[in-house]
């Protein structure tokens, strides 16, 4: 290439040449420029799916979700369903309505089992039982549901050590009741209040190496901060990411604009998306949701909020 254009350079080439670095530069602006389609990061599980090995689902912000079906069994006569549905995994900040087919319910908390049983809708009530487990590291097994399976063979069985620890999930016992589940087992879903992350704010007085000290937040800056460093995501160390900008993306997200009917937070994320996501894809989502970008200066991630 080199030899064909020094003999093409012969003559007017020095303005060709020009002509061809001018229209080239301004082509590669118009392509930075251009938007292009992106493709979004998935929304994690809005139904049941089934499997033993699946990806985990990441909540941030608060969401309803579907979850994976990881262990059924029936007992007494296939009288009883037992079903856990695992919501994500990591743990979550608490649990705020659950669905049948996309209809809340009422429940009542039993306070000593920590079971809750279905009030409302009439057609649902004694129905169905069912707990949730928020996914700390500690958690025990259900141990409603090790006395229920106790009887049956093994591979059926919930035993101590089905402890499911780190992910949030929710038993839940169906009885048996053709009028009650015409259709069958309903799908069932659940508003979530999701991961609990870190926040470097002076105010939050947190300790970054103590996650017990983490508290709940839809803060977009904070969401992006957490996923730099979370396993899941980019992994990168806390001496990695640049906690004076995030401070800074963090009171802006923070401002209370005024929208028709009241006012809200300028920026915030609630949603779901699974592991198999491409960090890109993740990132980019996440920044979407506060007019933002991410940045890389200096050794030290960062995020730009899109505010005056």
């Amino acid at each position: 290439g080199g030899t064909l254009i020094g003999g093409f350079l012969i003559g007017g080439a020095g303005t060709f040449l020009t002509h061809f670095v001018v229209t080239a530069a301004l082509g590669f602006a118009m392509n930075l420029l251009s938007p292009k389609p992106q493709r979004q990061a998935d929304s994690g599980y809005t139904v049941n799916a089934r499997g033993g090995a699946n990806a985990h689902a990441i909540i941030y912000g608060e969401t309803v979700v579907g979850g994976v079906v990881f262990f059924d069994s029936v007992t007494d006569g296939n009288l009883y369903l037992h079903r856990c549905i695992a919501l994500a995994g990591h743990e979550c900040d608490g649990i705020t309505t659950v669905y049948f087919d996309d209809e809340a319910l009422t429940l009542d908390v039993d306070v000593t089992t920590g079971e809750a049983a279905i009030a409302a809708p009439s057609k649902w009530a004694g129905k169905a039982v069912m707990r949730v487990h928020l996914g700390t590291d500690d958690q025990a097994a259900d141990t409603n549901l090790i006395s229920r399976t106790n009887s049956l063979p093994l591979e059926n069985q919930w035993t101590a050590d089905h402890t499911a620890s780190g992910i949030c999930y929710i038993y839940v016992r169906f009885k048996f009741d053709r009028d009650a589940f015409p259709n069958g087992v309903p799908v069932v879903t659940v508003k979530v209040k999701g991961k609990k992350i870190y926040d470097p704010r002076p105010a939050a007085a947190q300790d970054v190496a103590d996650a017990s000290t983490w508290t709940w937040t839809d803060n977009a800056a904070l969401v992006a901060r957490d996923y730099f460093t979370a396993n899941y995501g980019l992994k990168a160390a806390s001496t990695a990411v640049n906690d004076t900008a995030f401070i800074a993306a963090a009171a802006t997200c923070a401002e209370s604009v005024t929208i028709t009917g009241g006012t809200e937070a300028r920026y915030t994320v609630n949603g779901s998306f699974s592991t198999e996501s491409s960090p890109k894809e993740v990132i980019t989502t996440i920044h979407t949701h506060m007019a933002g970008f991410p940045s890389y200066a200096q050794g030290q991630w960062s995020s730009v909020v899109g505010a005056w």
